[in-house]
């Protein structure tokens, strides 16, 4: 039999990892940290407030929409400026925005830093991400379209115009070029770089900021509650709620060993014992001992002192009972059941007020 040591660690032991990883949180925030925003509504080094900033400056009609890409193009935006996204553009919007820049439309697309890979089938173009970004046209796009190269670092593509039909795209091998902590660095040079890209779009207003897959959007009601300002106040609710729940788990005094198998197995007794009576012949003494009990329960001391409808109807079934028996064992089940119909509808009688006449 274990011991009640052990019991208690195997019951316990979930309680103590629960607590244990709790605390382990308020040292280590092993979810991390989320990744800094690189939108136009950003402070940090990647994001691009200050280039917004300078571009609502030079042009009012300069704003922010937390849309969708495709629901931007759909709504005939002029001009959709689309920098450092927290994802890449699906194929589908892809060919969206063929459609959209062959109707006038102007798209500024540069990748986010951190993964710039991009492949735009219709036209040729990948932004290879292997030893620092780069774009890379295929010979068959100078063909069929204006490709202008605005920006070269030795003999790799930093950024590209193209002209599609009414439309212009300029693509961007990455986003740095846009980023707050560029321009901060060296405001003259970097500032004209970033705008001679914009430049090069002929942008018409309204010109939007597509943010709608860049801003990081507000935390919800969980994000808020674990940001790094009340994650440790959060924790300790979190670990005294754990506790509480512990302890109200957990039962009053001592752990008590596990109950013997023999106080288990009452119902297997009485079942062998029913089995045995029913293969020796002697099952006659176990049914005069179920009529005594039921006798004893009803009353009933002496059966030719019964009286009224009631009385004659156990006299009978007691007869009956008495008149089976005598057939043999194989009818055992027969007297069973009319001496528990004969004790049930007995107190069903008492119960309703019905009371036997004479039963002593």
């Amino acid at each position: 039999m274990p011991r009640p040591d052990a019991i208690l660690i195997r019951r316990e032991w979930p309680w103590f990892v629960a607590v244990a990883f709790v605390l382990s949180l308020t040292i280590w925030w092993w979810p991390g940290r989320r990744p800094t925003p690189r939108d136009s509504y950003s402070s940090s080094r990647p994001g691009k407030l200050a280039f917004f900033e300078t571009l609502r400056t030079l042009h009012p009609g300069v704003r922010r929409d937390l849309s969708s890409v495709l629901e931007l193009m759909q709504e005939d935006t002029e001009t959709i400026v689309l920098l450092g996204p927290t994802r890449r553009l699906s194929p589908l919007e892809w060919n969206v925005a063929w459609y959209w820049l062959s109707e006038g439309g102007r798209l500024l697309y540069a990748p986010s830093a951190d993964d710039p890979a991009t492949e735009i089938e219709w036209l040729g173009l990948t932004i290879d991400s292997w030893d620092g970004s780069a774009i890379e046209i295929e010979g068959w796009v100078f063909e069929d379209y204006k490709v202008d190269v605005l920006r070269r670092s030795g003999d790799r593509i930093q950024a590209v115009r193209i002209e599609v039909d009414d439309g212009v795209l300029v693509v961007c091998a990455n986003d740095e070029a846009f980023a707050n902590d560029t321009l901060y660095k060296d405001p003259a040079t970097a500032g004209a770089e970033a705008y001679a890209r914009f430049a090069a779009l002929d942008a018409r207003e309204p010109i939007v900021f597509a943010e709608g897959i860049s801003a990081q959007g507000r935390p919800g009601v969980i994000g808020v509650l674990f940001s790094p300002f009340v994650r440790r106040l959060s924790l300790q609710l979190v670990l005294l709620a754990i506790l509480f729940a512990w302890w109200g788990y957990r039962t009053f005094g001592p752990v008590r060993p596990p109950a013997r198998a023999s106080r288990r197995r009452i119902r297997e007794h009485a079942e062998a014992l029913a089995a045995l009576h029913r293969r020796v012949p002697n099952h006659d003494h176990l049914v005069d001992e179920y009529i005594n009990y039921v006798r004893q329960e009803l009353g009933v001391y002496n059966e030719s002192n019964l009286r009224g409808a009631h009385g004659d109807r156990i006299r009978r079934a007691l007869e009956r009972a008495r008149a089976v028996r005598s057939d043999g064992r194989s009818r055992l089940p027969r007297v069973v059941q009319i001496l528990a119909t004969l004790l049930r509808d007995a107190r069903r009688t008492t119960l309703t007020g019905d009371s036997t006449n004479g039963t002593r």
